[in-house]
């Protein structure tokens, strides 16, 4: 699988990605965040919010990452599976 996103009109993608868990974040919702903690969000910004949390291939710690949508889930051939 593949993550995909934009932010300050740069686009970053996750490649490899075994397992993929996801939650909207609410406005004003305090973040609790692990080190390492890697944050896409523009700031100040009217789009939703989301937390992602993900294993890629041979990592032995989830990587948590936070983005303004759209977030997209691809393939491993690079179709849109998911839209967050």
């Amino acid at each position: 699988m593949i993550i995909k996103f934009q932010s300050n009109d740069s686009w970053y993608m996750f490649d490899e990605v075994d397992s993929l868990e996801y939650r909207y974040l609410r406005v004003g919702e305090k973040i609790a965040s692990r080190s390492g903690v890697l944050d896409y969000m523009e700031e100040p910004s009217e789009d939703k919010r989301v937390e992602l949390c993900f294993l890629n291939k041979n990592q032995l710690e989830p990587s948590q990452v936070f983005a303004d949508c759209p977030v997209y889930v691809l393939n491993n051939e690079g179709r849109t599976i998911d839209k967050l």
